[in-house]
């Protein structure tokens, strides 16, 4: 009997036991559980978190671009559309007020200048015919301050009447200082009326002593054509060395192709002028020109022949 009670306690204890140990492990095996539960929903949570930050981050990325293109339109408006707005309001008014106002004080200006040069112009030719018309008249009084005047104005030249006049002078005057006064003017000035004087001059009176300004009125426009006609008048009397100076003095060029003249060369009555000139005159042409060119003219080569 005692021995069955001693088998049921030693039963009763081990099933005691087992349950105390079964119950230990179910335990532990329920806090493994709880504490995955747990990392379970931490991790859900940050995943919620994660979600929700990227919703933000997305929400205000979208508020960021609605802000740069807002922002971006305002500053179209306010530095390109408002500024075109008050340019064409009352910017472009105004300028289109000054240039016309530019253009009134333009025109102004031009026609104010336009008739101070003609009145110039008008008050100029008043004087020059004044000065002509002492010369003609023979006012004596007046001549000094017409003398001045032309002369003034000789580079600025005449009108054709006022030429017209001055060869009318010229052929009454009966004094060499007019005539040499007013051929010298027409030098300044190429004309056909003037060209024709000198031509028929030269041709009816080589002698002439107004012939020089014919010669230096062929050499200021290169009247090369007449070359023997400036001859003659040097084989009439003008000495060679005045004329090879005069025509250097009005063009270089054309003092070397006179030189080069055989009418000039081939007169016999030429040599002593030439000699001359070789001696005295050919030095100073050589010194305003080139002494290759001059040694290699015709001129030349007949002075070296006489010496």
């Amino acid at each position: 009997m005692k021995k069955n009670h001693l088998y049921y306690f030693l039963v009763l204890s081990l099933l005691v036991f087992s349950s105390i140990h079964s119950q230990k492990k179910i335990d532990e095996k329920s806090n493994e559980l709880i504490i995955k539960v747990d990392s379970l929903e931490r991790k859900i949570h940050q995943l919620e978190s994660k979600n929700e930050l990227s919703g933000i981050v997305e929400e205000y990325k979208d508020l960021n671009n609605l802000y740069s293109y807002g922002f971006g339109i305002l500053l179209a408006l306010f530095g390109i559309v408002f500024p075109l707005i008050i340019y064409m309001v009352q910017i472009r008014p105004s300028l289109d007020t000054i240039k016309e106002t530019k253009s009134l004080i333009k025109k102004i200006d031009d026609d104010f200048e336009k008739s101070f040069e003609e009145h110039l112009r008008k008050n100029k030719n008043k004087l020059i015919d004044q000065a002509i018309e002492s010369f003609l008249s023979q006012t004596t009084q007046s001549l000094p301050t017409s003398y001045t005047l032309l002369d003034t104005y000789k580079s600025e030249g005449f009108t054709e009447i006022q030429v017209i006049k001055l060869l009318k002078v010229l052929s009454k005057a009966d004094d060499n200082n007019t005539e040499d006064f007013i051929a010298g003017l027409l030098t300044f000035q190429e004309d056909s009326n003037i060209e024709d004087y000198f031509v028929n001059l030269i041709k009816s009176e080589p002698s002439n002593h107004q012939c020089i300004y014919g010669a230096m009125y062929f050499a200021n426009y290169n009247k090369v054509e007449y070359m023997d006609l400036i001859a003659n008048v040097v084989i009439s009397g003008y000495s060679l060395v005045g004329m090879i100076a005069s025509l250097c003095h009005s063009s270089k060029n054309f003092a070397l192709q006179f030189i080069n003249s055989e009418v000039l060369i081939n007169d016999v009555t030429m040599e002593e002028e030439i000699i001359n000139w070789g001696k005295y005159g050919a030095k100073f042409m050589i010194e305003r020109i080139d002494k290759g060119k001059v040694e290699s003219t015709l001129l030349w080569k007949k002075y070296l022949e006489l010496i």
